[in-house]
């Protein structure tokens, strides 16, 4: 069940980035820099608040920015990453909803019957599209949507670095107990074994998607 869809050429790291993923993290960190000068500002010496200003400058440089005072250009940025990570198109190659339904039912009566490598110190997504385990067929839906609609759209979220890192942070990641068990994301897990190791691979996901060990 590791390959099930295929996703384009596989991923490089030395591939280009997602501008819109590099620009996310240029607002963050200006954020934080801010939060920082907010917060701590009158205990900082001087120096120190001139390199934390320098910093947040050439953050805004760095997205096409002159200062913070430019509103307009700042509410058009954040309304273009809204619009990319709320209205999803469906990523290239990615299945058709009834393929994905039979691959959800496949793995429904697959429970049980599948051979578990050891459970590894490093996890990658790829790898929980492959052993990850749980009682999947006790998931539902969320917000009213069925089970298989629901997961369908998560796996295009998921498919976006853009999506899944502002859906999802490092906070809240993937995790693996004995066995291969799902303790957190069990929806993004199943969504994974669905999608299957190689659509994930060749999409780079093991890049955005954090996984971690539960001990």
């Amino acid at each position: 069940m590791g390959e099930r869809f295929r996703g384009e050429a596989r991923y490089s790291s030395r591939a280009e980035r997602n501008p819109d993923v590099i620009t996310k993290e240029h607002l963050d960190e200006i954020n934080h820099l801010l939060a920082k000068l907010i917060e701590t500002g009158g205990d900082l010496p001087s120096d120190v608040k001139q390199g934390l200003r320098a910093q947040i400058q050439a953050h805004l440089n760095d997205i096409g920015l002159q200062s913070l005072e430019d509103y307009d250009g700042l509410t058009a940025i954040y309304q273009r990453l809204y619009e990319k990570r709320t209205v999803l198109p469906l990523p290239p190659n990615y299945p058709a909803k009834e393929d994905f339904r039979v691959c959800v039912n496949e793995i429904y009566k697959a429970i049980g019957s599948e051979s578990l490598p050891t459970v590894s110190s490093r996890l990658r997504a790829t790898q929980v599209a492959q052993f990850s385990q749980a009682d999947w067929s006790e998931l539902e839906g969320r917000g009213g949507i069925g089970v298989v609609d629901y997961l369908y759209d998560l796996g295009k979220v998921m498919s976006s670095e853009l999506a899944y890192t502002t859906t999802f942070d490092r906070t809240d990641p993937i995790k693996i107990g004995e066995r291969w068990r799902v303790e957190n994301g069990r929806h993004r897990a199943l969504t994974l074994r669905v999608l299957g190791a190689d659509y994930v691979d060749r999409k780079g996901m093991d890049r955005w998607i954090t996984v971690r060990i539960e001990k």
